[in-house]
This record gives structure tokens, C-alpha cells and sequence, in this order.
């Protein structure tokens, strides 16, 4: 009787172990692929934030706006040039060593340029958020950030030649302060006007930097 009890015993307990078995071969088979899902995800949530540095990665001015810190904003045309963006806080000179008298670019240079800026002004337009104007705004910042820019507006602009580098191979095309686009005040005697200025390289007849300004004058 006793070794029979003793054989059911061992018996009974057989299907236990093998129910043990088979659950831990099934947690770990989840364990391993769970790791091996991990491994080959690149998208990762350090790798999903991380922040591209190419020229068609758009920025906001809570972004970038620090002095001459360049900004990629806009998808880029494969049939347009490059657009390099710097926004440049209120005041602020546009590059240190463009301050010479500029020369007068050759018809072919000109017209590189003008070809250029056709195709890149409509990008600098939309990215003239008044997300950006706040960012750059030293003053009446609030009443700047509400500011939507008319349809356009960019159109109006004609740049000259204004500075250039001492060599004179480097050209910085602009307007005149007076000619810029109209921006809030906190008096009537003071104007402030939203500046575009562009960077050309003769010798390559190549756009390089746009810059985004905000100047102004006191009526006395």
C-alpha cells in the first residue's frame, strides 16, 4: 500500500512540475524578444527628440533667436538655393566685418541674384511667424507677437547693395530703415520697422545668410 501511495504521490506531482516548466519557458521567451524589440527600435525617446541640424529643419524664435545663431526654417526646393536664416535681435549689427562701402555688382551677378532671392523670398516670408518677431523684439514685445504680416509683404522690399566686406567680395543687400515694414511702438515719435537684408558672395554668385532685423528711429 505504501509504495503505492508512494507512485500516485509522484504522479500527482509530475503535472505540477511540468505546468512550472512551461510557464517559466513562456516568461522567458517574452523577456527575450521584449530585449530583442528594444535593441533594433531605433526610435527611442532620446532619438525621437533629437533635433536635425540640416538647412531644411524649421526653428522657431523660441528656439534660435540668440545674436547671429543661424536658423534652417522652411522645406528646401530641390531646384532652389540653400536658405540660412539669422535672426538677429532688435538693434543688433547683421555681421561684424560687413561694413564697408559696397561696389556695385556686375549685370551677372545681379542677375544671379535676383534669381536666388525670387525663389528663397517666399520661404523668408513664411518663416516670419510673430512667434519670430517677439523673439527678436527689445521692446513692445507683447503688441509684436500679435503682429501678422500681410500677404506679400515681402514683395515690396527692394534691396541695394548697402555694406560689404573691406575685399569687397562679400555684399550685403538691403533697404533703407524707413522703407522697412511697420511694427508696434510704444510712442508715436518712435518707428520701428522690420529689416531683410541678404548676404551675396560674388565671387561663387551665391546667397549665404538672410538676416531678420528690427530697427527704428526717433521723430523729434
Amino acid at each position: 500500500m505504501s509504495q503505492q501511495a508512494g507512485r500516485r504521490q509522484r504522479r500527482d506531482v509530475t503535472p505540477i512540475v511540468h505546468s512550472y516548466v512551461l510557464t517559466w519557458a513562456v516568461w522567458t521567451s517574452a523577456i527575450v524578444l521584449l530585449i530583442l524589440a528594444g535593441c533594433s527600435n531605433p526610435s527611442s525617446p532620446d532619438g525621437a527628440n533629437k533635433r536635425h541640424t540640416d538647412h531644411d529643419e524649421p526653428r522657431s524664435a523660441s528656439d534660435a533667436p540668440s545674436p547671429s545663431e543661424p536658423s534652417h526654417p522652411g522645406s528646401q526646393d530641390k531646384a532652389s538655393p540653400p536658405l540660412i536664416l539669422v535672426y538677429v535681435p532688435e538693434l543688433a549689427p547683421f555681421a561684424p566685418d560687413l561694413h564697408s562701402a559696397p561696389p556695385e555688382l556686375t549685370a551677372d551677378e545681379q542677375s544671379a541674384f535676383d534669381h536666388q532671392w525670387r525663389q528663397l523670398r517666399p520661404r523668408v516670408a513664411a518663416s516670419c511667424t510673430p512667434r519670430v518677431l517677439a523673439g527678436m523684439s527689445r521692446w513692445q514685445i507683447a503688441e509684436t507677437g500679435k503682429v501678422v504680416l500681410a500677404e506679400g509683404w515681402i514683395d515690396s522690399l527692394l534691396l541695394r547693395p548697402q555694406r560689404a566686406t573691406p575685399d569687397g567680395a562679400r555684399v550685403l543687400l538691403s533697404h533703407p530703415v524707413e522703407e522697412g515694414i511697420e511694427l508696434p511702438a510704444h510712442r508715436e515719435v518712435v518707428k520701428r520697422r522690420l529689416i531683410v537684408a541678404v548676404e551675396f558672395d560674388r565671387q561663387r554668385a551665391t546667397i549665404l545668410n538672410t538676416y531678420l532685423n528690427i530697427r527704428g528711429w526717433t521723430e523729434e
